[in-house]
C-alpha cells in the first residue's frame, strides 16, 4: 500500500496568530493576578464584604469611611478610619490616631470599635480594662474611680461619681470579657475591641454581646 502524498506546512504563520497567542495569555496573566488578590490581600474584604451584606451594613474602605460619633470629635484632629461597616442603629470602625495623642508608652494608635445607639442618655462613663496598656477611653477627659469596684478586671472611668457608681454596681462589669473596653457616652454604648482581631466570626461574637449589655444597661437616672 503506498502512503498518501505528504500534506505540505506552510512556510508561514499567519500574522493574526501571535497576536491572538498574545491576547490569549495577557487575559490569562490578568484572570489569575485577580484570583490571586482575592483569595490573599483582598480575602479579608471579601469576608467582611459578605458579612456586612447578610447583617444589613454597608461597608465603606479608607476612600468613604468615617469615624463614627463621639469617636470623630475625641481627639484634635479627628480620628481617620481605614474602613467601617454602618447601619441605622450600629457603626463597626477601624480607625486610627497620631502617635502624639497616645497617652501611654505603647504607641497605640489603630483601634477597634463598636458603636450602638440606644435609648437612654449617659454622661460619658466606662470600664477600661485593666490589663490593657491602651485603651479608647484614654482619649477621653474622663476621672477614674478605682475604690468603687475590684481593680482586677476592671476600673470605671466618668465624668461624674454618679454615673460612674450606677456602672460599678450594674451587672455589666461582670458580663463585659477583660480585655474589652465599654464607653457610654450620650446616645451611644461603645466598645473597644482593639485587642481583638477585626473578622466576620469576632463581629458576630461582639453584635450579640452588646445586645446583651444594652438588655442589662442600669437606668441613668439619678440616685
Amino acid at each position: 500500500m503506498l502512503l498518501a502524498d505528504p500534506i505540505p506546512l506552510p512556510r508561514f504563520i499567519a500574522w493574526p496568530v501571535p497576536l491572538v497567542l498574545l491576547a490569549v495569555l495577557i487575559s490569562s496573566s490578568v484572570v489569575f493576578r485577580m484570583l490571586v488578590r482575592r483569595w490573599t490581600t483582598r480575602r479579608h474584604w471579601l469576608e467582611l464584604s459578605r458579612w456586612a451584606t447578610e447583617n444589613d451594613l454597608t461597608l465603606d474602605g479608607a476612600n468613604r469611611a468615617v469615624a463614627p460619633a463621639p469617636l470623630a470629635t475625641c481627639t484634635d484632629p479627628a480620628p481617620s478610619a481605614s474602613l467601617a461597616l454602618t447601619s441605622k442603629t450600629l457603626a463597626i470602625a477601624e480607625i486610627h490616631t497620631q502617635k502624639s495623642q497616645r497617652t501611654d508608652s505603647s504607641q497605640f494608635t489603630r483601634w477597634h470599635v463598636m458603636v450602638r445607639k440606644m435609648d437612654s442618655r449617659w454622661p460619658p462613663t466606662g470600664l477600661r480594662p485593666q490589663a490593657n496598656a491602651s485603651s479608647l477611653l484614654d482619649l477621653f477627659p474622663l476621672t477614674s474611680f478605682p475604690s468603687m469596684s475590684p481593680p482586677e478586671r476592671f476600673v470605671v472611668f466618668g465624668s461624674d461619681s454618679s454615673s460612674a457608681r450606677r456602672m460599678a454596681r450594674s451587672s455589666l462589669p461582670a458580663l463585659l470579657p477583660p480585655d474589652i473596653g465599654l464607653l457610654l457616652h450620650g446616645s451611644t454604648l461603645i466598645l473597644d475591641f482593639t485587642a481583638r482581631p477585626f473578622d466576620a466570626i469576632e463581629l458576630s461574637r461582639l453584635c450579640s454581646l452588646i445586645e446583651q449589655l444594652l438588655a442589662h444597661l442600669p437606668s441613668v437616672r439619678s440616685e
